[in-house]
């Protein structure tokens, strides 16, 4: 499926606030999270995106659900800044809205508890149910920790679907190991599944910027040698921006010559 058909896609479910799960699938390396971020910024620049809260979660190294629900809520950043890391300050503003939404009832049971990860199960399973009509971005599904099942996962992202009306992506790596569970109950969760399929022209249209220098010859190059890899490509680009500056004051020739040999050497 080609990027610009992925793109369309991506922002059709962005500009509805129906709940919907989307799949994008795609061999690793070829750009899935790099696109996702790289759409879902230029959808926020124009005001294309329905829900006002955005999270953004790696699965990498996450080892339960209780784990897993809360670093949802952590991360939840405002539809405005959307691009920016989640910091201290929006997670203090997660914890302020969580608690004027439960009322002064509910203040006992934050009075005096550090703003840290391990506040208490309690309080992991209250900013839960904060998680209303929020899109969610889970990647690295494939590289979840051992304590969590991808029948799990799922589960929990059909809960957030049907009864918390949030909008959820999933970011995975096709042909991996351990997705049995996921080819097995897909059919029960995921409403769209898109193949991501870029071929090398469109690779290099992703990684590199049409305003960088050089761009038209490195997106030649890179593509004659049918480079699909986003991490390499990228790293080309950061070699040539290194380089070609100590090409000044030489023959055009030279400059060629350096270009070819990065992106063959990477």
């Amino acid at each position: 499926m080609s990027v610009k058909v992925i793109k369309d896609q991506i922002l059709q479910f962005l500009s509805s606030d129906q709940p919907e799960v989307m799949a994008i699938k795609g061999e690793w390396g070829v750009g899935k999270t790099f696109s996702w971020k790289k759409f879902l910024k230029e959808a926020g620049e124009e005001n294309k995106i329905k829900l006002d809260r955005y999270s953004y979660v790696s699965l990498f190294g996450i080892n339960s659900l209780d784990a897993f629900k809360y670093t949802i809520f952590e991360n939840v950043v405002k539809r405005e800044i959307i691009g920016t890391e989640p910091s201290i300050e929006t997670f203090k503003s997660n914890t302020k809205s969580l608690i004027e939404s439960f009322g002064r009832h509910s203040l006992h049971l934050f009075k005096g508890a550090p703003i840290v990860k391990s506040l208490s199960p309690a309080i992991e399973t209250i900013s839960f149910l904060s998680l209303n009509s929020t899109l969610i971005c889970i990647d690295d599904l494939e590289r979840k920790g051992k304590g969590l099942e991808i029948k799990d996962v799922l589960g929990l992202v059909s809960l957030l679907k049907e009864q918390k009306k949030c909008k959820v992506v999933l970011l995975l790596n096709d042909g991996e190991e351990g997705l049995a569970d996921y080819d097995k109950y897909r059919e029960k969760v995921i409403d769209i599944e898109l193949a991501f399929t870029p071929d090398p022209e469109e690779c290099a249209s992703i990684a590199y910027s049409e305003q960088a220098p050089n761009y038209s010859k490195l997106r030649d190059l890179t593509t004659s040698l049918g480079i699909r890899n986003i991490r390499i490509l990228k790293k080309i680009e950061r070699l040539v921006t290194l380089s070609l500056p100590l090409t000044k004051g030489f023959e055009p020739e030279i400059s060629d010559q350096v270009l070819h040999s990065l992106v063959l050497f990477s």
